[in-house]
């Protein structure tokens, strides 16, 4: 969360020091949650009575949070002068609200070449914010059930018990408006598809800042695709069966026709 924080504060260019984000740290949610829970941020509960703001504790967190952005490259942290400046990634991470882990992983996998469907698919799996997706007992037959038909038409990259596997799957079934039974399935659909459409936009911008232009127009196609609910290779005209297909609200998008 600390490091969340601290990105997003760069950004906005309200912390430019690290002297002023250890400031800021007293008037966010962060410093409360320790001032509750201290152990979840590493604390003993003795700390508050030889430290009751959290001096030690702030100036650490903000530390490592810095360290940690400047080696996912969010942000540049001179660790002599403790000076934050934010950076292209660091902008997008915060724009879309990705995760940092994710903004890495969409940069470096940027500069060895995205120009696949199946490479875009899986590195849209391997987001961070799909890491929960677990893959359930009772979804195992409906999953292979989907690989096995018409509606995958990327292959599957990665272990099919993986979260990455999963979600190129529920991801080509919403492209194909395939029906879902399981109720736990459903679900983790839904939520593949809300977030999708951001993750894919934040890898076109890193696609596009690293001036691959090859790849930004094929993670373009995707993002669009995504977005309208249809793949990039449908019929023009299947645009046109849904009323909802270019309605601002993504829900009405989704709506079966």
């Amino acid at each position: 969360a600390c490091v969340l924080c601290v990105d997003d504060e760069a950004w906005f260019g309200s912390v430019l020091w690290a002297l002023d984000a250890f400031a800021w740290l007293v008037f966010s949610a962060v410093f409360f949650g320790i001032l509750r829970n201290p152990r979840v941020y590493g604390a003993d509960e003795t700390i508050l009575m030889d430290d009751p703001e959290l001096c030690a504790l702030r100036r650490k967190l903000i530390v490592d949070a810095a360290e940690t952005l400047h080696k996912h490259r969010l942000i540049r942290f001179n660790s002599r002068t403790q000076r934050l400046d934010p950076t292209n990634l660091g902008r997008m991470a915060c724009r879309y609200y990705v995760d940092y882990e994710t903004a890495s992983l969409f940069r470096q996998d940027v500069e060895l070449g995205v120009d696949e469907d199946r490479v875009i698919l899986r590195l849209l799996g391997l987001a961070k914010e799909f890491a929960s997706l677990k893959v359930r007992d009772d979804e195992e037959s409906e999953l292979s059930n989907l690989r096995r038909s018409a509606i995958c038409r990327v292959p599957i990259v990665g272990d099919f018990d993986a979260p990455e596997a999963k979600v190129q799957t529920l991801v080509q079934a919403a492209l194909a408006q395939a029906p879902i039974k399981a109720f736990s399935l459903c679900a983790d659909s839904n939520y593949v598809q809300a977030n999708i459409g951001r993750l894919c936009r934040a890898l076109f911008v890193t696609s596009l800042s690293q001036g691959d232009a090859s790849s930004a127009e094929k993670i373009l196609e995707w993002t669009k695709a995504v977005e309208r609910g249809l793949w990039p290779t449908s019929h023009v005209l299947m645009h046109f069966c849904n009323p909802n297909c270019f309605d601002p609200d993504v829900q009405k998008r989704r709506q079966p026709y």
